[in-house]
């Protein structure tokens, strides 16, 4: 891979006088007008001097005068006096200060503009919708989500890292009713055609940890968690629908479903016949299950997970890397959890072996 510079501009406006609210970072030497990163997600850290504790809603951030919105801002926090937060640049100049407190007698922070060419980033940047249903019969289908994202939030602060940024948003137990699903898919397609935040050499990861049943014709679903079985189709989510509407982003996408999380169903071989076809004939797509026909998903006390998330989680966390060269790739994960996931339920009646499409075997991951 080529690789570029992404140049951040950073100066003071002349005649700033000293100010309440002190930068941290990005830090500017004494001297030094440039800094060098090769993110378009800068991290701010600012210094309040003010008494009394901090309210992060108080805080707000200007871009060329105007308060930055909620799709440009994440892990806004207040740790003591100190204000910190990731936020999404544009091209070109930008001029950021910080103020807290209401109206004419906000703190302000100095100015400073950053120059951001997004040609210059040559890395991927990875989009990841972690969802987990909490039905009574499944015990660890929402911590297996939250596992799953967490595995990725740690990969945004590794050094050398092989992405350009680390989007990660989750629907755990109540918040992942079927209608927050479908929009959770409708903002990564906003991403993609409207805010380039997705871009077409990013990476979107969709993980589903939930109950799934096909209606008359065979269409799959997956349930939400405010499933009825009076109103089936209303509170799940069809996969195509999914996939129709991530057809519209240009980029990779990778899935890992464990629709059948546990407990046998009178369909679940079905279920898995679906899952299989939809994987085999749809192109841009990398899926790994966790089951296949007249087999099941398990979960056990001692995984504190179900074990198809227990095995993706070492594997991408370096139990995979064959090849022992820090990187993991998505054949080296297929190939350790097919091999382990036999061997942690080998207890077990049965077997669960995880499926991936042939046509679509890509992706790579570093966990150091």
């Amino acid at each position: 891979m080529k690789k570029h510079t992404l140049i951040f501009c950073l100066s003071l406006l002349a005649g700033t006088s000293w100010s309440q609210i002190k930068w941290v970072k990005p830090s500017i030497p004494r001297g030094q007008t440039f800094i060098q990163s090769e993110t378009r997600k800068l991290f701010i850290d600012a210094l309040a001097l003010t008494e009394g504790d901090l309210v992060v809603g108080d805080f707000q951030i200007l871009v060329n005068g105007t308060a930055l919105g909620e799709d440009r801002l994440e892990n806004v926090q207040v740790n003591g006096l100190n204000f910190t937060a990731d936020i999404l640049l544009e091209e070109g100049n930008q001029t950021i200060q910080i103020l807290y407190g209401p109206g004419p007698k906000a703190l302000k922070s100095e100015s400073i503009v950053v120059y951001y060419n997004y040609s210059f980033s040559s890395r991927p940047s990875i989009h990841v919708l972690a969802v987990g249903t909490d039905p009574p019969d499944l015990q660890f289908a929402t911590k297996d989500a939250c596992d799953f994202a967490n595995a990725f939030r740690g990969q945004i602060a590794t050094t050398n890292r092989l992405f350009d940024a680390v989007y990660v948003k989750t629907l755990i137990g109540p918040a992942a009713t079927a209608d927050s699903i479908r929009m959770a898919v409708d903002q990564l397609v906003d991403d993609y055609k409207n805010s380039r935040k997705v871009d077409k050499k990013d990476l979107i990861i969709l993980y589903l940890a939930s109950h799934g049943f096909t209606d008359s014709l065979d269409n799959l679903w997956i349930r939400g968690n405010d499933y009825t079985p009076t109103d089936p189709r209303q509170t799940s989510v069809r996969y195509d629908e999914i996939t129709s509407r991530l057809d519209e982003v240009q980029c990779k996408k990778l899935i890992f479903m464990d629709a059948c999380h546990s407990g046998a169903r009178s369909n679940s071989g079905t279920v898995n016949d679906a899952i299989r076809n939809l994987m085999e004939s749809k192109a841009g797509y990398a899926v790994l299950t966790s089951s296949k026909k007249e087999e099941r998903s398990y979960e056990d006390e001692a995984w504190q997970n179900g074990a198809f998330t227990k095995a993706v989680l070492e594997g991408l966390e370096g139990a995979a890397d064959a090849s022992k060269d820090g990187i993991v790739s998505l054949n080296e994960v297929y190939d350790y959890i097919k091999s382990r996931i036999p061997e942690m339920v080998s207890r077990v009646k049965g077997r669960s072996k995880p499926r991936i499409s042939p046509k679509t075997i890509w992706g790579i991951f570093r966990f150091s």
